[in-house]
């Protein structure tokens, strides 16, 4: 079945009902045109006609002619019994004038105009009784082609402006059309690209009307779907994540505490310093993995949010003190300030130090060969707040967006996940973090709300 579109389902019907609605008024007005002119010809023939029988001069046929001539009529007397005396007609017109003679008016007759056809054309025929004591009518003949000359010459102008009033309609039917079907069409070409799963697309209508709000709830359920389409994107990641921690946790958690409790049982022997020292460094890198292991986990199989609090400079000091020799190994120079006062963070600790040390870690990363590392932990009224500001390449604009999707990673052998898992923490903990970034370095701001009335439990 052939489709007909919306703008041919308007134009049409507009343009018909236009083309009946003006070629109606436009016969109507040409009719009452016509028999305006029509009735005007005949007053004016009939008042020459009675005129000229009331003019007492002699109408000899050389004075018939010369009026004939000047008025471009034609003029006859005829006698009561038909007889034709004078005239200005062609012998054909005046013969056939005779035998219509009977039904011309008579001399009793008042001036009157009359339609008849003489030598096989119409004429419009006026009469007038002669008032010079004769009995003969006064035949005013008049061309009726002439009158259709004369109506036409009305008519037209009344025809060129219905047609110009059609075109008009025309046009303007095709630009309302054009209008309601233009933006309509943007959201046909737009459902058929989310339908092949391009959901970036988005469309913009200024009408003020009712398809302009179709097009702004189209493009939220556009914004909507791609929401969810991520959201299922990051669900498929998070079960990727977990089936990876699950090996993880299998291969890595358990070596890791035999490692630790053997380490733990040298150190109770005699030892060179240098030992002491090397299985001290040994200790704190198992400390540190067993951290990002543990976030890891928490990650991938997410549990209730831990309550707890913790003493956010402490927690901050202990993680510097994992990663000294690493900071020192990478020439990074760190400033460090803390308050003064005691200051008790709405986290669990263990959290708490898994995302010092992610950004601590992100800041080594953007610094390769080294550079200055700024932390600071402050409150901020009943917020307390982590700032860690490196001295790195920055990030790039295009990639701020997207720096705490997990496994999104701008460097080379990360695996994009201590930003995710870092973002994950805090807002459980009723927190936020944020990042901002230029071409000298980068800055992440972590705001916790602070405990009330509660003081800080080492793990």
């Amino acid at each position: 079945m052939r489709k007909t579109s919306i703008q041919t389902r308007i134009v049409v019907p507009i343009v018909l009902i236009m083309v009946f609605v003006f070629g109606m008024a436009a016969l109507a007005a040409a009719r009452f045109v016509a028999n305006t002119v029509e009735s005007q010809v005949k007053v004016r023939i009939s008042g020459l006609a009675e005129f000229i029988s009331r003019a007492g001069f002699p109408l000899s046929e050389g004075t018939l002619k010369s009026m004939g001539d000047l008025l471009d009529v034609g003029l006859a007397t005829v006698t009561s019994d038909g007889r034709l005396r004078q005239s200005n007609l062609t012998p054909r017109l005046a013969e056939s004038l005779v035998r219509s003679a009977e039904s011309l008016p008579s001399r009793s007759d008042s001036p009157s105009v009359i339609r008849r056809n003489l030598a096989g054309r119409d004429y419009l025929v006026a009469s007038a009784p002669m008032h010079s004591g004769s009995d003969a009518v006064l035949l005013l003949i008049y061309d009726a082609a002439k009158l259709r000359e004369a109506q036409w010459d009305s008519v037209w102008p009344i025809l060129a402006a219905a047609l110009i009033a059609v075109i008009l309609a025309n046009i303007s039917g095709w630009y309302v059309a054009k209008s309601i079907t233009r933006p309509l069409r943007k959201l046909a070409d737009q459902t058929a690209q989310v339908a092949s799963g391009d959901l970036s697309s988005h469309i913009t209508v200024r009408t003020g009307d009712e398809i302009e709000q179709l097009s702004d709830d189209f493009n939220h359920m556009i914004e909507s779907l791609r929401k969810y389409q991520e959201e299922l994107l990051k669900q498929e990641r998070l079960a990727t994540l977990g089936a990876v921690a699950a090996g993880i946790a299998h291969e890595i958690r358990n070596p890791l505490t035999s490692m630790k409790m053997m380490a733990q049982m040298l150190l109770q022997k005699e030892l060179s310093d240098s030992d002491r020292e090397s299985l001290s460094v040994m200790l704190d890198e198992i400390e540190r993995l067993q951290l990002t292991t543990g976030g890891l986990l928490d990650y991938a199989r997410p549990v209730e949010p831990r309550p707890g609090s913790a003493d956010a400079p402490k927690a901050v000091k202990e993680v510097l003190r994992l990663l000294d020799r690493q900071l020192a190994h990478r020439a990074t120079n760190v400033t460090a300030r803390f308050p003064e006062e005691e200051l008790i963070a709405s986290i669990d600790t263990n959290r708490l130090k898994q995302v010092t040390m992610n950004l601590i870690l992100n800041a080594l990363n953007a610094m390769p060969e080294g550079g200055k590392l700024d932390i600071e932990i402050r409150r901020s009224g009943q917020r307390a707040e982590l700032v860690v500001t490196d001295s790195g390449r920055g990030i790039p604009e295009s990639d701020m967006g997207r720096i705490f999707e997990p496994f999104y990673t701008s460097g080379p052998g990360g695996f994009g996940l201590g930003l995710a898992i870092s973002k994950r923490f805090i807002e459980e903990a009723g927190g936020s973090i944020s990042a901002s970034s230029g071409s000298g370095g980068t800055t992440f701001v972590v705001d916790i709300p602070v405990a009330q009335n509660e003081k800080a439990r080492d793990v």
